[in-house]
């Protein structure tokens, strides 16, 4: 079976590396630098996941220093919706779920199957969240981090703000980016 075979580990290192990276490169264009562990020396998935789970607390800790003084003392909790940028993180990432859906449903993939989330119900969709990493940076994190700076006035209510917010997000999703390699410009959703 694929899921336990090394090449899974090595297509779970992969897709979090890039993910990592994504989020360091986010990191620097703020001007806040960061260095991310490794997962060369992984050779089981528990150690890949403790890895991805020591460079999201590092993440966190920075992105925390770049927000508005007024978001107060940040700590990413998931489902937690009493402060304004953990409700607009788990809106932003709903979304971009949704997106990701969508895109798997018109390509006959099947959801379920996934190599780094384990299917937790029969409705969970796996696959989703493991594609959803490689864009959370550049589409969520980034926008609001920039959404949220951009606030003259602290944001009290967030509920008023989804609409915008999540707008940007499509915004930043239908933007066209140059990729040099390629010569050629395209979309997030094009990949």
């Amino acid at each position: 079976m694929y899921r336990t075979s090394p090449l899974a580990l090595e297509s779970a290192k992969t897709l979090l590396e890039t993910k990592d990276s994504r989020r360091v490169h986010i990191l620097c264009k703020f001007g806040n630098h960061i260095t991310a562990c490794s997962y060369d020396t992984c050779v089981t998935q528990q150690e890949v996941l403790l890895c991805e789970a020591r460079n999201a607390k590092i993440f966190w800790m920075a992105y925390a220093k770049l927000l508005p003084a007024w978001c107060g003392d940040f700590r990413r909790k998931a489902h937690k919706n009493d402060d304004v940028v953990n409700y607009l993180l788990d809106i932003g990432y709903h979304h971009l779920a949704s997106m990701v859906e969508k895109i798997i449903i018109t390509r006959n993939l099947s959801p379920s199957l996934g190599l780094i989330h384990h299917a937790q119900s029969a409705h969970s969709k796996p696959l989703v969240y493991d594609l959803m990493e490689l864009f959370r940076a550049d589409l969520v994190d980034t926008t609001l981090l920039r959404y949220l700076r951009l606030k003259k006035q602290p944001i009290m209510e967030a509920q008023k703000h989804v609409g915008h917010f999540l707008h940007e997000v499509n915004m930043a999703n239908s933007k066209l980016y140059y990729l040099r390699d390629f010569k050629q410009c395209h979309t997030y959703g094009y990949y």
